[in-house]
């Protein structure tokens, strides 16, 4: 019986601390940050060539990111929509699906890369 009723209060415990360690938020660091940036950015890239190949203007793309924070981020994404729309604009979805999946590639990565 005092075996039982340990356990139970162990694994209550375990439990209970367990739960409060989830609820708490991490600080990210700097580099953290910019790592969670970049896998965005990967993500906006494809999104980016998304629009543009479904007829979504580049002053419409820009419009949007101008209601974003402005700085080094807002700025690398405006890049992205200048380089987008310099990409042919295809009909059939396969050359589209392509072109989407062509653009993004490499991104993470050359965000990593870049100077923040």
């Amino acid at each position: 019986m005092t075996y039982n009723k340990c356990f139970s209060l162990t694994t209550i415990f375990v439990t209970t601390l367990l739960l409060a360690a989830c609820g708490e938020k991490k600080t990210l660091t700097a580099e953290e940050q910019w790592q969670n940036f970049c896998k965005s950015y990967e993500g906006a890239a494809f999104n980016i060539m998304y629009d543009r190949q479904n007829d979504i203007s580049k002053a419409q793309s820009i419009e949007h990111l101008k209601k974003s924070p402005e700085g080094k981020q807002r700025d690398m994404l405006m890049v992205l929509v200048d380089q987008a729309h310099q990409v042919q604009k295809y009909d059939q979805q396969k050359e589209k699906d392509l072109a989407m999946e062509q653009f993004k590639a490499g991104k993470y990565q050359q965000c990593l890369n870049t100077a923040h």
